[in-house]
């Protein structure tokens, strides 16, 4: 806090800093507007040199690399910006052997003849060595206060063997050694001398920023990657434009042209001067900025001064509530009014005022235009306020005291747009709505009618833990993580499992169910029990609604290694038949249905018992392969659709049918509608659900979140008995046997996909995927729809298939115009990385992409929307599917018995004949 109060620019000694070697940042590609938008030589240059003089400082590396890696940029005045990274070892022993490392890994180089992305590629595998290191070493050192020179020099060994690709291995520990060899090089030593100046000898770490130094002592707040990106866009303030004047006189003053440090350098060099080394900018930019900000830094650093020079209109102030009391809390702020963060932040400032006696200071600042409406949701926060507040009065006493303590949210609205209805909660827990009269994925105020109420209520269901699962190597520090291990939690004193689990390989990372008290972690018998064993017997505890991570640890028993987890999956194929004999599974941790199912033999309500029975086809169908069937609805009229469907199904298929929904995307009726059609249709069901891991870049839109569960969790929301799962969408019609679907051979691919129509020509016009981006992508290969597709889950986890999409989707949705169609574009954009094996096209015939001519042939008809027409779904079943009318007729007439009476209820709301 006090550097940030006083700034200081330190000035490197110019021949030594030009020869460190700097690595540099993977800045995203520019779009084709932003390329024609930027002027050559407008780069704004970051180069930041880290003195390391502790090892428990370490973790700066990761911290650095993390930001290089990916940078995170905003456009801004259409120039770019690009970081720059060295480090300078200040030690012995193993600080010295970490400072040969890193200044080894640097001075790798792509070769010459490479293209711009072999050299890119590179550049990413010398960050991904920083970031193991900063991770390693740290890690390494609380488990040995004392590290060794040799035990950092292991660490560097595994590090260049994990991360860099088998031809640049031999050359990177080939340098790293010659590097070990000759020492530090003499410009280190005279930049350290540079550095040594005041108390920085006693701090651990020291950051230089374009000349702008900071000091990180040992207890000081950890640096993240978020820290440099801000300290960035501070020093490149004075290339983003010039700043507002700030009196009347500098106002009425005409403007002074200002141009980018990199354009005067770039204009010195088109003169013919010498170039100057790419790294001078950043000594340049450090006497500049030191130039600018010369007396100026109190102005921007006091955050009651910059409340006070806020324009009136601009400033909103919330005194406490009992002015003459103490006020323990003095809340600043800076805050765009017509966010989506001013909507949340509102209950908690107000929280702040009325219940800590604090004081909220507010600067408003509102963009200066938008090219779209900023807010376009209606949000109210539910908090749970405390009875008597700072001033003494009760909530009761308030103006509007019953509402902000009541536990509800209500909103009086005279929009006529259709909304949908979202809860966000705390990311570890589950909250499902189970009373809903509305459909609240597409709520129209005319259904409502004047004067109307809808009410919907949730429930906090479940809450989860989430964690990461580490094999720990001989010397004890973790190697690797634990993918595809199963364990289970016992509560204590319990004599059965609460729930199980799957590590995946995306950072080891697992999740299960824990509501409130302690458990034990035990592995599973078998494979997992026969790999592995547990290093760490800690108890798993939650004792609050805010659950924190948990790490297990294990250790490879002798003889094993990591794979042999998976040893034995070539032989579960045909497990899932007696697993699911008599209806039920053991469902697996996050797999256990929440809301229970004809597959979960512990659930003891009725309505559930009763789709438990035999399959009850002639000829003893109990004897053949369950069929699992897997789809995604959300509002009313899609549950309608899904019903059909399941029809369908069920009226072309001979095999006993086990279908999985997924619970949080469907309304109370229908789930207490479904286990009445299971035993009507004679069908299997469960509803699964799998938290969204916190790790992976989340989407705000129900519509594609609906669709990315479709695609990046199959290898964890389903039993690990079930061997193969078709998905079908919602609004199909089958019309064959989807035995023979299931019985396809892929081979030797995970999955498989029906290649888009191309037999209609009047919507040539629409298909995307055969110009532009997707025609250069996609080469030679078909691109295909996801409405209907299988997938053999057994090889899908064995080749963690799982993983290396998820890792495509993280770096692909960073781009929020990239995976429009997310379900579809994923696989297809993945193609080259995990191959799709086409379907036949008679397995998915639609309107708008395929001829009439194909139609006779078609074994599924899907209701995909003609761009042409725009034509509902309804009024489309109707008219291209003969059949759709009785599938459709037979739901109704089974609606009128419910009501009627003449079956039980499943002991929740039933759903109305309007919406079925």
């Amino acid at each position: 806090k006090s550097q940030a109060k006083e700034v200081h620019y330190h000035l490197w000694s110019a021949e030594p800093f030009l020869r460190l070697p700097f690595i540099d940042s993977l800045e995203p590609e520019p779009s084709s507007e932003e390329a024609e938008g930027s002027s050559s030589g407008s780069a704004i240059s970051l180069y930041h040199v880290l003195v390391l003089r502790k090892l428990g400082q370490a973790y700066l590396l990761s911290t650095f690399a993390t930001h290089l890696l990916a940078p995170g940029r905003d456009a801004s005045a259409g120039q770019s910006l690009s970081s720059h990274f060295a480090l300078v070892v200040d030690g012995t022993g193993p600080l010295a052997e970490l400072g040969a490392c890193v200044r080894g890994t640097l001075l790798l180089q792509a070769d010459p003849s490479s293209d711009e992305e072999e050299k890119r590629s590179v550049n990413r595998q010398k960050l991904s060595v920083l970031k193991f290191l900063g991770a390693a070493v740290p890690a390494a050192v609380a488990a040995d206060p004392a590290l060794s020179a040799d035990r950092v020099q292991d660490l560097c060994r595994l590090a260049t063997e994990k991360k860099f690709e088998l031809q640049l291995r031999p050359r990177a520990q080939a340098l790293v050694a010659e590097a070990r060899k000759n020492g530090a090089p003499d410009e280190e030593a005279a930049l350290l001398a540079d550095a040594a100046a005041g108390d920085a000898a006693r701090a651990g770490a020291t950051w230089v920023c374009n000349g702008r130094r900071i000091d990180l002592e040992d207890d000081g707040q950890p640096i993240s990657a978020r820290h440099v990106q801000a300290l960035e866009l501070l020093e490149a303030q004075y290339d983003l434009g010039g700043s507002e004047p700030a009196s009347e006189e500098e106002q009425a003053a005409p403007p002074v042209p200002t141009k980018a440090l990199s354009d005067w350098l770039a204009v010195d060099a088109a003169k013919g001067a010498a170039a100057l080394p790419v790294s001078a900018y950043g000594l340049i930019a450090a006497i500049r900025s030191e130039v600018l900000t010369h007396g100026k830094n109190e102005r921007f650093t006091q955050p009651a001064q910059i409340f006070e020079m806020a324009p009136p209109a601009f400033r909103l102030h919330l005194p406490p509530a009992k002015p003459d009391a103490a006020s323990p809390i003095t809340v600043y702020g800076i805050l765009d009014p017509l966010s989506a963060t001013a909507q949340s932040a509102s209950a908690a400032l107000a929280l702040f005022g009325m219940a800590f006696n604090a004081e909220v200071k507010l600067v408003l600042n509102p963009p200066m235009r938008v090219t779209e409406y900023p807010l376009k949701r209606y949000y109210r926060e539910v908090v749970h306020w405390p009875e008597r507040l700072a001033d003494g009065r009760t909530l009761a006493e308030l103006e509007d005291g019953v509402a902000v303590g009541s536990g509800k949210a209500e909103f009086a609205l005279a929009t006529q747009h259709t909304l949908t209805a979202a809860v966000h909660a705390v990311p570890t827990w589950l909250v499902t709505a189970i009373e809903a009269e509305n459909d609240m994925d597409n709520l129209r105020p005319v259904d409502i009618g004047p004067g109307g109420v809808c009410e919907t209520t949730y429930v906090l269901q479940q809450l989860y833990v989430e964690g990461q699962a580490l094999i720990l190597g001989d010397e004890g520090w973790p190697i690797a993580t634990a993918k595809g291990m199963q364990f289970e939690i016992t509560g204590k004193g319990a004599r059965e499992a609460s729930d199980d689990t799957i590590v995946m390989g995306n950072l080891g990372y697992y999740q299960v169910r824990g509501n409130p008290g302690f458990y034990e972690a035990s592995l599973k018998s078998g494979l997992s029990n026969e790999t592995f064993e547990l290093a760490t017997t800690h108890d798993l505890e939650v004792s609050s609604y805010i659950t924190p991570p948990h790490q297990l640890r294990v250790r490879l028993r002798p003889g094993k290694t990591p794979n042999d987890v998976f040893a034995a999956e070539e032989g579960a194929a045909k497990t899932a038949d007696s697993a699911s004999e008599g209806g039920s599974f053991d469902l697996l941790g996050v797999f256990k249905s929440v809301l229970g199912g004809s597959g979960d033999k512990k659930k003891k309500d009725s309505g559930k018992q009763l789709a438990a029975s035999k399959p009850s086809a002639a000829g003893g169908a109990e004897e053949l392969d369950t069929i699992h069937i897997f789809s995604v609805a959300s509002g009313h009229l899609y549950e309608k659709l899904l019903g059909i469907m399941i029809q369908s199904v069920r009226a072309n298929t001979k095999n006993p049918l086990h279908f999985w929904f997924i619970d949080q995307f469907l309304s109370p009726k229908f789930k207490a509608f479904i286990p009445l059609m299971a035993k009507r249709y004679d069908f299997k069901y469960d509803f699964v659900t799998y938290k969204w891991p916190s790790w992976l870049n989340p989407q705000s839109e129900k519509q594609r979140l609906i669709w990315a569960y479709k695609i990046l969790f199959l290898d964890v929301l389903f039993p690990q008995d079930v061997p193969k799962i078709l998905f079908i969408d919602a609004d199909q019609v089958v019309r064959a046997d989807v035995k023979e679907l299931w019985d396809l051979d892929l081979e030797g691919k995970v999955y498989g996909f029906v290649p888009m129509g191309d037999t209609n020509p009047d919507t040539e016009g629409f298909r995307f995927w055969k110009q532009g981006y997707w025609k250069s992508h996609l080469g030679d290969k078909p691109y295909h729809i996801s409405a209907l597709f299988v997938v053999d889950l057994v090889e899908f986890r064995r080749t963690s298939t799982g993983e290396s999409l998820r890792a495509i989707y993280n770096q692909l949705s960073r781009d929020p115009n990239s995976l429009a169609n997310l379900d579809q574009d994923l696989p297809n954009f993945a193609q080259h990385q995990v191959p799709i094996h086409s379907l036949p096209a008679d397995w998915l015939w639609c309107e708008t992409w395929c001829s009439q001519e194909s139609k006779p042939n078609a074994k599924t008809i899907d209701l995909c929307q003609n761009p042409l027409t725009k034509e509902p779904k309804i009024v489309m079943a109707k008219r291209i599917i003969s059949e759709w009318q009785t599938y459709h007729d037979s739901v109704q007439q089974f609606q009128e018995e419910i009501e009627s009476g003449g079956l039980p209820s499943s002991g929740a709301a039933t759903p109305g004949k309007a919406e079925l």
